[in-house]
């Protein structure tokens, strides 16, 4: 019954979110490219809800996004269990992408690029753990591939 409700919620929400950019587009339309041209009170008045609509979605994203998981743990303390292992695997292959990234960038490179020593390790580190994520998960492949040729 609850999730029902959530979803009813949720439903409700995002319809309210696209009338709401249907309304500013048939403002767009009904004013034109020449106003926007005209002076800015008018790109503020029809562009900014826009903007304001974006961050309404991103912030109602964000928020179901860090609230749902954790109404779900709640609702189900077995998988929480799960939820642990797989958020300790992913802290651990954190900590070794990052302890076998480097900085192989000279300083002049660095001041070319307008970044940091610590900045050139932190994105070695993410390329190096997307690595060991996308091998993993081909390996996966591979073994459940082998194991149903077995069963």
């Amino acid at each position: 019954m609850e999730n029902s409700i959530v979803t009813k919620i949720f439903k409700g929400i995002s319809i309210i979110i696209m009338l709401a950019a249907v309304v500013f587009i048939a403002l767009v339309w009904y004013h034109g490219d020449a106003a926007f041209e005209s002076g800015p009170g008018l790109r503020e008045k029809v562009l900014d809800p826009f903007i304001y609509t974006a961050y309404v979605a991103v912030g109602l994203c964000a928020l179901t996004a860090v609230l749902f998981p954790i109404f779900f743990i709640a609702m189900n303390p077995k998988s929480a269990v799960r939820v642990l292992i797989a958020l300790a695997v992913v802290v651990i292959i954190g900590f070794i992408a990052y302890s076998m990234a480097t900085n192989q960038l000279s300083l002049e490179t660095l001041e070319e690029l307008q970044t940091t020593q610590l900045i050139s390790k932190r994105v070695g580190a993410a390329l190096i753990g997307t690595y060991i994520i996308g091998g993993l998960a081909v390996l996966s492949l591979i073994v459940s591939g082998i194991s149903n040729l077995f069963k």
